[in-house]
């Protein structure tokens, strides 16, 4: 099963890429995420593509560029909440070409897509990575009903109990894998 997001640990910061002929990167970011991966997003700084930081955080933007001096090169945004409509409007106003980074909590990263949706992003102008553990949510295509899977391979559906195969398929209508019965 293909993940909708990629969940990596602490650790394993160094994780995006910038595609070819990228003009400008809209990084997007919690505060968990700016602590524990600020040093991956540093190599962008050595390029020069223009570089756009969206902070959700209860700091102030002053406390933020002192703990991270490189930020003062770019412009910041900090957003106490990612569901106000300053983040749209920020969103809203990219050139074509902009790709989007973001990183934090599994609701977080899920806030920002679905924003990043309606403002006109494609899910190839994204990069989501989730930091920490994510639950998934698996379909049923018999009963229709949608249920957190567990760990175990087999995923039996609480509500009709048919033993499901869980495909790579996500459904964004669903949010959620899609659950085939297994022959």
């Amino acid at each position: 099963m293909t993940p909708l997001f990629e969940i990596i640990e602490a650790e394993e910061i160094n994780y995006f890429s910038v595609p070819p002929h990228t003009a400008k990167l809209l990084i997007v970011l919690d505060e968990t995420a700016l602590s524990e991966g600020f040093s991956s997003l540093q190599s962008f700084s050595s390029t020069d593509i223009r570089l756009h930081f969206i902070v959700q955080t209860k700091q102030k933007k002053k406390q933020i560029l002192s703990s991270y001096p490189e930020l003062s090169f770019h412009p910041i945004d900090c957003l106490v909440t990612v569901s106000s409509e300053r983040l749209l409007s920020i969103l809203r106003i990219q050139f074509i070409g902009t790709r989007l980074v973001v990183s934090g909590s599994s609701s977080f990263v899920k806030t920002i897509r679905e924003a990043a949706e309606t403002a006109g992003f494609s899910d190839e102008e994204m990069q989501l990575k989730v930091i920490g553990s994510q639950k998934v949510a698996v379909f049923c295509v018999k009963c229709y009903s949608r249920h957190e899977r567990n760990d175990e391979d087999l995923f039996l559906c609480p509500s009709c109990r048919t033993e499901l195969d869980v495909s790579p398929h996500y459904s964004k209508r669903h949010d959620a894998y899609l659950g085939h019965i297994r022959i």
